[in-house]
């Protein structure tokens, strides 16, 4: 996720012939299906599993150089293999943070296009949004999820465009309902757009951005794991690449899968992969992604889904796959 600069023509020519290429009918990669495309280009929306498919709700693109906020919500049929519309969300949102919770997926804070939201819903299975409460503080491009009963989002910024007001805080909430209430930080960095999975009753974030004063934003490769039970961070292995806009989901009881993104040693979009295992504490070198993305991966009927994304600057891809994860963890 960027900073907005106004594309000149050459940019705008580049990006539509990238993303041209990547509509072509090329085979995908190391036992990646494609799947029927999103119904338009998207990244930075909700999604998660719901309802034995993919739910995937409100997000942006890019149209003509302006960014577009968007509401709708989809739902994913693995069986019939289509896109199936389930109306629409209050109002624009995107960026903010997600996670599986009671048959159905939270949604925290995000961004609406004009500010910060401080909203926590439930999505229901019957597509239904349903209050849970408020964050402590409005914010967008947060990291975290949800464990158990137990809401955690950390850093994040009132603004997405605005990475050097990224904060270094973390807020809790008991769900449902309880009143949101400040925790304890993973350290003192600012940070968003970091990698977040659910595991063994603990919550895992690796790497991110965080605003530096020469670059505006740099990547980080910091990885933390958080014990809601405790209220307590320990530190990680740090992730092989510095990186933002990764994205994790869990294989198993012990392993992650962790891929794309941008930075590593060319600072670009990268299909780069690794699978963390929690218990040895150790990356391996996992299947990459179809294509370099900072997409959303999810994991529902024995697969890992990689829905839509950001495969350029000032662009959104309508392209999905997905994998079953016996092949990542084989391929690992």
């Amino acid at each position: 996720m960027f900073i907005n600069v106004p594309p000149t023509p050459m940019t705008k020519a580049v990006t539509a012939l990238v993303l041209s290429l990547m509509s072509s009918s090329a085979p995908a990669r190391a036992g990646w299906e494609a799947l029927p495309p999103l119904p338009e280009p998207n990244g930075g929306f909700i999604c998660g599993p719901l309802n034995g498919g993919i739910v995937i709700a409100g997000g942006t693109k890019w149209v003509d150089g302006t960014k577009v906020w968007l509401d709708k919500i989809w739902w994913f049929d693995p069986k019939a293999l289509k896109w199936i519309a389930k109306g629409t969300l209050p109002r624009s949102l995107a960026y903010a943070v997600c996670g599986p919770w009671n048959d159905g997926v939270v949604i925290a804070g995000g961004f609406d296009g004009a500010r910060a939201r401080g909203e926590v819903w439930h999505l229901d299975p019957g597509f239904e949004l349903n209050p849970l409460g408020h964050l402590k503080t409005a914010t967008s491009i947060a990291v975290g999820g949800v464990c158990a009963d137990e809401l955690v989002v950390i850093g994040g910024t009132p603004d997405p465009a605005k990475i050097d007001a990224l904060s270094a805080r973390a807020q809790g909430m008991r769900l449902p309902g309880g009143a949101s209430r400040d925790i304890a930080a993973p350290g003192k960095t600012p940070r968003g757009t970091g990698a977040s999975a659910t595991l063994a009753g603990r919550i895992c974030i690796f790497g991110g951005a965080t605003p530096d004063p020469v670059k505006q934003v740099a990547n980080l490769n910091e990885a933390w794991e958080f014990d809601p039970a405790a209220g307590l961070w320990r530190p990680l292995p740090p992730y092989p690449i510095r990186a933002r806009g990764i994205a994790g989901v869990p294989l198993d009881d012990r392993r992650i899968y962790l891929a794309g993104g941008y930075g590593g040693e060319a600072d670009d979009f990268t299909d780069k992969a690794f699978i963390f295992d929690l218990k040895a504490g150790t990356y391996t070198a996992g299947t990459p992604l179809p294509a370099a993305n900072y997409t959303s991966l999810i994991v529902c009927g024995g697969h890992v889904y990689a829905i839509g994304g950001e495969p350029l600057k000032q662009a959104r891809t309508d392209k999905c796959w997905r994998i079953r994860v016996e092949e990542l963890i084989a391929g690992k």
